[in-house]
């Protein structure tokens, strides 16, 4: 065991470290890079488009509108599907 009252161990541990570290650094220097993103969306949808034509916060607001309508939509569909479901598994 190192004992902290011995300055030549505590020196040469002090010394690996940093060695260790640098050979570290330099030897992982290409894989540390980080890349830009790319410049295109990777998944447009139709509601993305429209979001970046709207320019005024009235457009805006509608585009909001528009996509909670089409989501209520769809989850109020989904809901009567669940329903069908579970009345085939349990008729009463």
């Amino acid at each position: 065991m190192i004992y902290k009252s011995n300055l030549m161990a505590m020196l040469l541990c002090f010394s690996s470290g940093v060695a260790l570290a640098s050979g570290y650094f330099l030897f992982f220097k290409d894989s540390t890079r980080v890349f830009s993103a790319p410049k295109q969306p990777v998944i447009s949808s139709p509601s993305t488009q429209v979001n970046n034509q709207a320019t005024t916060l009235q457009d805006l607001v509608q585009v909001n509108k528009a996509q909670v309508t089409d989501q209520q939509t769809q989850l109020a569909q989904h809901v009567v599907e669940l329903n069908q479901r579970l009345e085939k598994i349990n008729p009463a």
